[in-house]
């Protein structure tokens, strides 16, 4: 509740602390209700370390998912995009870019390292992954439940396509 209302009402920086804060303290409270009888468990980025950790102590396998492209990857393409659209330069693409952002990703990192396995839902997450130095045998691709897309070619009046992103 306090990072929605946070995020309506603050600003961007103090939303992205609280979302971290709420991360690891869920990540603490997993790993404290591990146990021996457990045979596995399933985490998600940002949020597994702990868990991970108690995990291997424990003997139980660990599953990661990493629902996107891997963090290097990300960093390379806002490097390029901030020198070619220097408009694109805001709190939220400077908030993935921050000394916080570093932590983060350094925190991730070990994660991916520590984890048995990792579950990502595309080709192109799988090789950003491996690209990264991570173990091709530790990936699980899992793609999304959705129909094949068929691909077209953009309006030939304007040579534009148009994008519609409905996540979140």
């Amino acid at each position: 509740l306090l990072r929605i209302l946070s995020a309506r009402k603050l600003n961007s920086w103090i939303e992205n602390r609280i979302w971290q804060q709420s991360e690891y303290d869920f990540d603490h409270w997993v790993a404290r209700q591990l146990t021996p009888d457990i045979k596995w468990v399933h985490t998600y980025e940002h949020a597994a370390l702990h868990t991970i950790k108690k995990a291997k102590q424990l003997g139980i396998k660990s599953f990661y998912e990493q629902p996107s492209q891997h963090h290097t990857f990300l960093a390379e393409l806002l490097k390029k995009q901030l020198s070619l659209y220097p408009e694109l330069n805001c709190i939220s693409t400077r908030l993935m870019l921050d000394s916080n952002a570093i932590y983060s990703d350094q925190r991730k990192d070990k994660e991916l390292l520590r984890c048995d396995y990792i579950i990502c839902n595309s080709q192109f997450t799988s090789n950003t992954l491996t690209e990264a130095g991570i173990k091709k045998e530790k990936i699980l691709r899992i793609p999304y439940g959705f129909p094949d897309v068929h691909f077209t070619d953009p309006d030939s009046s304007t040579g534009k396509m148009t994008f519609l992103f409905a996540g979140n």
